[in-house]
């Protein structure tokens, strides 16, 4: 006669509902990511096209300025993916990442360079090339932040 091997026991295995709910929120995060680059895809795809015809004109719009874009409450890829968006969309270019400062007990004030604190508040320095109306442009890069945001959170 065989005789079987018990399995051995874990008893800190999680039960197979949690592991369920993780793969069905899975896929909305996968489907919110695609709609962004799809989204993203077409911005490029736009903003290459309007300035090669820009190069044609004999009266260009170029009007470059540099713009401070606050961020707030982002965490440290919400702040790469962004950044990232806004250098591969043609016109713009981030500049400087600076998320704020970390409080500290002996120094009270250590500024931070690059993303490597989540959550702080803090700005990236952006130079946009058709930057003729300032109050436009900030509207198109905070309509990037918040699909940004809502591909990253739901």
């Amino acid at each position: 006669m065989r005789t079987q091997k018990k399995k051995p026991q874990n008893k800190q295995r999680r039960p197979a509902q949690s592991a369920w709910r993780r793969f069905l929120r899975f896929w909305p995060a996968c489907g919110r990511w695609l709609g962004y680059g799809a989204w993203l895809l077409a911005e490029v795809a736009l903003n290459a096209g309007g300035m090669a015809l820009d190069m044609f004109r004999p009266a260009s719009k170029i009007y470059p300025a540099v713009l401070r874009v606050p961020l707030s409450h982002m965490t440290s890829a919400e702040v790469a993916v962004f950044a990232t968006s806004i250098t591969l969309t043609p016109g713009t270019l981030v500049l400087s990442i600076d998320r704020g400062t970390v409080p500290s007990e002996v120094h009270p004030e250590i500024p931070v360079d690059g993303v490597s604190v989540a959550g702080d508040d803090g700005f990236l320095l952006v130079h946009a090339v058709y930057a003729e109306d300032s109050d436009a442009v900030r509207e198109e890069l905070d309509v990037m932040l918040n699909k940004v945001l809502w591909a990253s959170r739901g």
